[in-house]
C-alpha cells in the first residue's frame, strides 16, 4: 500500500476554467466538471487546454471520480486533475483504485484532504493492467444492460404515442372524459394482514416509476399520513410533478398521502394505459405548470380532476398492456442479469483492491 501524496500529484493549476454561460453543445474539446455526467460541455478554444492525459478527476465536493484520456477543459470549481509521479502506471487501475477508497460524505465540503490521507495498492504495471482490463470489460457489460434498460422504457413511450397519440392535445380525436370521473381517487377499504406494504416517496424510481424498496412494516407501525391501495390502483405522486412518479402497484398496502390512489374505470381505462398517460412528456409538461407551492410544489388537484382523458376503444388499451407486460418480463431479465453483474464488479474490486 503506498500513500496517495506519494505518487500522486494535484495538476489543477494547469487547466483552464470555461465559464458555464461559454459551453457549447458541441465542440472540438470536453469540458470536464465534478457533476456525475462525463462531459458537460465542449469548447473550441485553445489555450489552458490540459493536453497531458490520461488524467483523473476528483470532485472535491462531489467525490465523483473520472478517467479522462483527451485533452480537456475545466468545468467549475471544485475540480482536482491529478496525475501520477510515476511515468510507468496505468491510468485506467488508479482510477479504479480511487474509486474503491472510502471517503465520507460530509455535504458540500471540500474532500480533497481526506483523499491526500489515502493509501492505494500499487502493484507492477503489467498486473495494474490486467487488473484494469478485467474491470472495464466488466463494467462495460454494466453500461450496455443499463443502455438496455433505458431503450426499452422508450420502446413502450413511442408504442403509446403510436397507437393513442399525445393524450393533452388529443391528436387521435378520442372520446374524453374528466379525471375525476374516469379515475376518482378512491383508496382501498378491504383488509390486511399483520404485516403490510408502506410505500414513501423515495422509494419510487422517478421518471419510470420503479419501485426500489419494499418496505414491510406491522400495521400499528402505519401512520396517519398515509391511504391504502390496491391492485385495482394507479398511485399518482402530486409533489413534484416534473419527477413524474407513477406506480401500477402489484399488490396492496399503505403508501404515504404525496401518492394519490387513482382506481380507473375498467368499462373505460386501464391501469397501464392510465399510468403512461401520466408518464408521458405532454402530460408532465402540461401538470408541472399546475401547481402551487414553491419549495415543495403540489400538483393542483383541481385542475388534475377536471384533466379531460382521451377513451381510446377497450381493444387498443389491451393491446398496449400486453405490450407493457411483456416489455416489463424482458425488463426484468435484464435487471436480474445487471444485478449479477454489477455483484461481479464489486467483489472484484473488493478482491483487488482491499
Amino acid at each position: 500500500m503506498d500513500k496517495f501524496i506519494d505518487i500522486m500529484i494535484d495538476c489543477t493549476k494547469h487547466g483552464r476554467k470555461i465559464k458555464k454561460g461559454d459551453y457549447l453543445e458541441e465542440g472540438k474539446y470536453p469540458v470536464i466538471d465534478q457533476g456525475q455526467k462525463q462531459c458537460v460541455g465542449y469548447s473550441n478554444e485553445e489555450e489552458g487546454l490540459f493536453n497531458d492525459v490520461p488524467a483523473i478527476i476528483f470532485g472535491d465536493h462531489t467525490r465523483v471520480i473520472k478517467y479522462i484520456d483527451e485533452p480537456f477543459f475545466l468545468g467549475a470549481d471544485g475540480v482536482k486533475v491529478l496525475r501520477s509521479k510515476d511515468n510507468n502506471v496505468d491510468y485506467r487501475y488508479l482510477y479504479y483504485a480511487l474509486r474503491n477508497v472510502k471517503i465520507e460524505n460530509t455535504g458540500y465540503n471540500r474532500h480533497f484532504k481526506w483523499l491526500k490521507e489515502s493509501k492505494i495498492r500499487f502493484p507492477e504495471l503489467n498486473k495494474q493492467q490486467k487488473i484494469a482490463t478485467v474491470l472495464g470489460k466488466v463494467e462495460r457489460v454494466i453500461e450496455l444492460k443499463e443502455k438496455e434498460l433505458k431503450e426499452l422504457d422508450l420502446l413502450i413511450k413511442s408504442r403509446f404515442i403510436e397507437l393513442f397519440g399525445y393524450p393533452v392535445s388529443n391528436t387521435m380525436n378520442w372520446d374524453v372524459a374528466p379525471m375525476g370521473e374516469v379515475a376518482p381517487t378512491q383508496k382501498y377499504n378491504g383488509s390486511f394482514d399483520d404485516s403490510v406494504w408502506l410505500l414513501n416517496l423515495d422509494m419510487v424510481e422517478a421518471q419510470s416509476g420503479k419501485v426500489l424498496d419494499y418496505n414491510i412494516v406491522e400495521v400499528d407501525e402505519v401512520g396517519n399520513s398515509t391511504g391504502a391501495f390496491d391492485t385495482s390502483n394507479v398511485l399518482y405522486s402530486k409533489l413534484r410533478p416534473y419527477l413524474n412518479k407513477v406506480v401500477i402497484p402489484e399488490r396492496k398496502g399503505f403508501a404515504t398521502s404525496e401518492l394519490v390512489p387513482l382506481k380507473p374505470n375498467q368499462k373505460l381505462l386501464n391501469r397501464e394505459y392510465l399510468a403512461y398517460m401520466l408518464r408521458s412528456d405532454e402530460f408532465v409538461t402540461m401538470i408541472t405548470e399546475k401547481v402551487a407551492g414553491a419549495k415543495m410544489p403540489r400538483v393542483s388537484m383541481n385542475d388534475f380532476r377536471g384533466f379531460s382523458v382521451p377513451l381510446p376503444p377497450a381493444n387498443l388499451q389491451n393491446q398496449f398492456s400486453r405490450i407493457v407486460n411483456h416489455v416489463d418480463k424482458l425488463k426484468v431479465e435484464v435487471q436480474k442479469s445487471l444485478d449479477e453483474t454489477q455483484l461481479l464488479f464489486d467483489s472484484l474490486m473488493q478482491e483487488y483492491f482491499q
